[in-house]
Formats: C-alpha cells, sequence, structure tokens
C-alpha cells in the first residue's frame, strides 16, 4: 500500500489545515445537526412520539412510585422523577423534543471528541465520526424501543470518558464527571454500563492513579444512588426469567454475534430496520469490518484514549452475548440491581459504539489529509459521510415513520380532572387499577402503533398495571408482587367480590380503556361512575380502602438516598453557575477555540 493511501504513515502528513478549505470550522461544527436533522423533522409536528417503552405525557405527576417507593422494581427511576420536575417548566411534548434531539446530538458532538485534533484532515474525521455516531442500527432499534435513557446515556459516555482522566484531587476536577454520569444514570442500565465504562478510563490513564479510581468510582456512586438504592429495597422482587427471550437476535441471515459487530440485534424483531434483512445488513458489517482492519493501525498509534475505547468495546460485546452464550449466568446475575441490563443484553452495545466512531473518524482523518488532489479529497469525504446514510435509509424521517407524533384523546383532561378530585377522599398511597391487565396497548389514536400502556402517566394515582410480558407468545412474568394477587382478585365470581378484593390490594378506582385490546373481557366490578367516554370508562369503588406501600424503614433509606444524590449534583449545578458567571465578568481570561 503506499503513502498515499496508508492510514498507519500519519506521522508525515501534511498540517492540519490540509482540508480546511472546503471544510470550515464552521460546517464541521454544524454537521451534527445536519446528521440529526432528517431523522428529526417529523418530530416538528404537535403531539407525543408513544413507542413501545416511550410513554410521554403533558404533565406526569409527582407519585411515590417515581422516588422508587411503590410496589414494582423501579425501573423508571430517576428518569420519571426528571421528568415529572422538568415537565412544570417546559411542556413535556417540548421536553420530549429536547431530550431525544439532545441524546443524538450529544452522540455526534461526542464523537467529534474522540478524534485528536492534531490529525492531518481532522475536521474530515469528525463528521465522519459524527455521522457514524448517530446513523447506526443500535441508534435506529433505541428509538423505536423508546429507551431514551439509553440514548441519553450513549450521548453522555464520550463526555464521561474524555472528563474522568482530568479528575484529581480538585473538587472542581468533580463537576463535569458527576453530571456526565449522573445523565447517562437516568436508567439502571445505562448508569451501570457508563460507570464501568468510567472506572476503565480511570484505570487506564496514562498516569492512572488508585486514587483516581477511587475518586471516579465515588462519582458513579452518587451519580446512580436513586436506582440503586431502591433497586437493593426491591432485590427480592427483581425477574430473573426472561432471558433468553430477550437476548440480542441476529438480522436475516446473520447470526448473533455478527449481528452485534455492526451495532443491531435488538430482541424485539419489531425494532430492526427492514434495510438490515436483507443484502445490505451483511454488505454493511463486510465494509464495517474491512474499514475498522484498515484503520485500527493508525487509529491505535494516534487515538490516545485507544486502550480505553478497545476495553470498553470488548466489556460491551461480552455483556451483549451473554446471555447468548451463557443463559445460566445472565440469569443468575439479572436479578441484582442493574442486572436487568443482562436480559437486554443489546444495551450492551452502549459501550461499543466509541470505538467504532473513533476508528472511522481517526481513520478519515489520517486517509484523507494523505491525499494531495483536493477533488478526490472532496469526492472521497463525501462517499464516507453519504455510505452510512445509504445503507440505513429507515433511520430517516423518524425511524422510516415509526416515529411519529400522536394526539392523547380530547377527554385526557376530563378523566384526569375527575380523579383529582377524588384523590383527597382517599388514603394516601390508593391506587388505580387499569384494565384489560396487559402492559402494552395499540390504540387507534396512537395510530395502532404499540406503546406501554399511556394512561398511568397521563393520571394522577399511583397505577397498578400488569407488568407481565408477552415475547413470541411465550408470558415472561413480571417484578410487581400485586399482579398475581390482581388477577386472582378479578377471577371472583361477582362485581360486588371483585372490588371488595381489589380494595384489601389498596385500589380504590379502575380504569377501563376500550381501544386497548377491544376483544378483551373485562372483568366487571362494583362501583360508582365517576368518567365515561368514548377512550376510558372510570370506576370508583365505594367501601374502605387498604393501603399498601414499603415500610418506614425502606422509605427512610430511599429518601436518603435522594438526599445525597440531589446534594451532590445540585452542588455541581452551583460550581457551573458560578464558572459561568466568572467566565462573563472576565471575558479575556476565558479559554479560546
Amino acid at each position: 500500500m503506499s503513502a498515499a493511501t496508508d492510514p498507519a504513515s500519519a506521522s508525515s502528513g501534511p498540517p492540519t489545515s490540509a482540508l480546511s478549505g472546503p471544510i470550515t470550522t464552521t460546517v464541521e461544527r454544524l454537521w451534527p445537526l445536519l446528521v440529526v436533522a432528517p431523522i428529526a423533522l417529523p418530530w416538528l409536528a404537535s403531539g407525543y412520539l408513544l413507542s413501545f417503552d416511550m410513554v410521554w405525557v403533558p404533565d406526569l405527576a409527582m407519585r411515590r412510585d417515581l422516588w422508587g417507593l411503590g410496589t414494582a422494581l423501579p425501573r423508571a427511576v430517576p428518569s420519571d422523577w426528571w421528568v415529572a420536575v422538568l415537565d412544570e417548566v417546559l411542556p413535556g411534548a417540548a421536553l420530549q423534543r429536547v431530550v431525544l434531539v439532545g441524546a443524538l446530538l450529544l452522540m455526534a458532538y461526542g464523537a467529534r471528541r474522540l478524534v485528536p485534533p492534531s490529525l492531518p484532515g481532522a475536521r474530515a474525521g469528525r463528521m465522519v465520526a459524527a455521522t457514524v455516531a448517530v446513523w447506526n442500527p443500535f441508534v435506529a432499534e433505541r428509538l423505536v424501543l423508546g429507551h431514551w435513557p439509553l440514548l441519553l446515556a450513549a450521548g453522555a459516555l464520550p463526555w464521561v470518558l474524555t472528563s474522568v482522566p482530568a479528575v484529581s484531587s480538585r473538587p472542581r476536577s468533580w463537576v463535569a464527571p458527576l453530571l456526565w454520569l449522573t445523565l447517562a444514570g437516568l436508567s439502571a442500565s445505562g448508569g451501570l454500563l457508563v460507570g464501568a465504562a468510567a472506572l476503565v478510563a480511570a484505570g487506564l490513564t496514562r498516569d492512572g492513579r488508585p486514587a483516581r479510581v477511587a475518586r471516579v468510582a465515588l462519582l458513579a456512586l452518587l451519580a446512580n444512588l436513586p436506582w440503586l438504592v431502591a433497586g437493593l429495597v426491591h432485590a427480592a422482587d427483581a425477574a430473573t426469567g426472561g432471558v433468553g427471550a430477550f437476548a440480542v437476535r441476529g438480522e436475516g441471515d446473520l447470526p448473533a454475534w455478527l449481528t452485534v459487530l455492526g451495532l443491531g440485534g435488538a430482541w424485539n424483531a419489531q425494532a430492526q430496520p427492514g434495510s438490515r434483512i436483507g443484502i445490505a445488513g451483511p454488505l454493511a458489517l463486510l465494509l464495517l469490518v474491512v474499514t475498522i482492519l484498515w484503520a485500527a493501525r493508525a487509529w491505535w498509534r494516534v487515538q490516545p484514549a485507544a486502550p480505553t475505547l478497545l476495553v470498553c468495546w470488548c466489556l460491551g460485546l461480552v455483556v451483549s452475548l451473554l446471555s447468548v452464550v451463557s443463559p445460566d449466568l445472565a440469569t443468575s446475575l439479572a436479578g441484582l440491581p442493574g442486572g436487568g441490563v443482562l436480559r437486554d443484553g443489546g444495551r450492551g452495545l452502549v459501550l461499543c459504539w466509541p470505538l467504532i466512531g473513533s476508528v472511522l473518524g481517526c481513520g478519515a482523518a489520517v486517509g484523507l489529509g494523505r491525499i494531495a488532489d483536493p477533488a478526490n479529497r472532496r469526492g472521497l469525504l463525501l462517499v464516507a459521510l453519504v455510505v452510512p446514510l445509504a445503507l440505513l435509509p429507515d433511520l430517516a424521517w423518524g425511524v422510516g415513520g415509526a416515529l411519529r407524533p400522536a394526539s392523547y384523546p380530547a377527554e385526557a383532561g376530563a378523566a384526569r380532572a375527575a380523579l383529582a378530585a377524588r384523590t383527597d377522599d382517599r388514603p394516601s398511597g390508593a391506587a388505580a387499577l387499569y384494565l384489560p391487565f396487559t402492559s402494552y396497548r395499540a390504540p387507534a389514536w396512537n395510530r395502532g402503533h404499540k406503546v406501554l400502556d399511556p394512561w398511568p402517566r397521563v393520571l394522577t394515582p399511583d397505577p397498578v398495571v400488569s407488568d407481565d410480558l408477552v415475547v413470541d407468545g411465550r408470558v415472561v412474568p413480571g417484578e410487581d408482587p400485586r399482579t398475581p394477587l390482581v388477577r386472582r382478585a378479578l377471577a371472583r365470581p361477582t362485581p360486588q367480590e371483585r372490588s371488595a378484593a381489589l380494595r384489601r390490594l389498596g385500589i380504590a378506582w379502575v380504569v377501563i380503556e376500550h381501544d386497548a385490546a377491544p376483544d378483551a373481557t373485562v372483568p366487571v366490578v362494583a362501583g360508582r361512575e365517576l368518567h365515561a367516554g368514548p377512550a376510558l370508562r372510570i370506576v370508583e369503588l365505594e367501601g374502605r380502602v387498604t393501603p399498601t406501600g414499603p415500610g418506614r424503614g425502606a422509605v427512610a433509606v430511599v429518601i436518603a438516598a435522594w438526599v445525597v444524590h440531589l446534594t451532590a449534583v445540585g452542588a455541581a449545578f452551583v460550581a457551573v453557575a458560578g464558572s459561568l458567571r466568572r467566565r462573563r465578568r472576565s471575558p479575556s481570561d476565558a479559554p479560546r477555540n
């Protein structure tokens, strides 16, 4: 291979400005916006993006389950807590757009940081890295599955990796890593994976010391404290079954172990991009592997964080394939706090994408920087930017239209008000049961697209819902201990007996959803009708309700964890605000680009 095309010959190329003619700093900095725009354009319409686990509502009420004090395992802690706080400032629909677009932009701009600016053609390499970071099967699948906290963790990861090496004994150096780790820790899986990556980065830093690793471990603990403590409180309820049902799957004829190399393999076939099932999947994987092998030598030489990225990539593959290679081990670990990541092994790919983005970005920077002819450079750069888009056209237009805004039925406000007016007359912790007693819905007002039941978040009382999942016709038992008790109560012979049994479980209201499962038989319960509309019917169970909830010890421990967590995060925000004020007062001292 000649010097003009060998990416390993990075040390004797033209200066960084070799590609500065056609690629200005402004173009390179705005490129992530152009990469994300084709995905997000449909989201400009009004409404909410509701898909599988992604449920956003106009105003999420603050309830005890958002703190991790419900009866079910706190899978949405602390993400829902933050949504309930922030949607008091920004409407829910707008907040959802900020979160989704922000996650993709964090990935794209974070990928730029993984291409050293000193490389020849660094601007071109950063554009390639940003493109690859967003246009890949992992992003497409997780958008459809509605795993927005995991996408935020993926977006936070490169910022964590580049900020952790600066952690020292100075408290100011802790601020950025803590905030990025907190963003990643909005979900247990994201917090666990990115926290592990942070420890790897701390340990593999050139001057890595045990003290730095210990400090980073403390920051990761503070960032993940809410879900970690709440998970320990509910550890006995953690589900360990269903590992096989949620294991990564191959795309078309590709086996699972090859599919994950290309950042795909979601357990839900409905989330896998259609274009990956045919010849495009193997072709994309072959092109990716060949390009990485071609660029790997140069990348290892020019990327100081190469060992960290490589270890994270290996760790991500292990997590992704564990349930395929050793289902028994994955099952035994799935019951631990955060161990749910091993049930949906594909979440481990969060740790894999930075290496791919960095290798391809560095390879493009070095390879293009060695080409003397400007026309050839521009042509090859255009090819490098277009190929990822052409191989995954499904991602455009809201993942091929899968993510389009929908509007809640007009009666949502009236139903919420009817229930809210009655909560003061009921004991604290009185709950609402949602029927049919299934987890996912496909309502007509959401174009028949499957989504986790949204009404428990639209309405205000603590919800009781079925968390049993059906995967390929197989029922995977849920984690809420009330689920089997509710099924037994609904099986009672008369409406009066059903109501009495439900009241003993702390249930004061029953919400019947008409279009959730039109063919389902909904048991009749005795009570007073509060609301009747085209979409919902709400019945209040008359009589004494026996409230349920965690013990005082559990409440004290969970609240203490939240206090410590919010104190640390609040102090970090105060430090950032103080730094910004100092910069405004002394603009001459601000760092220059």
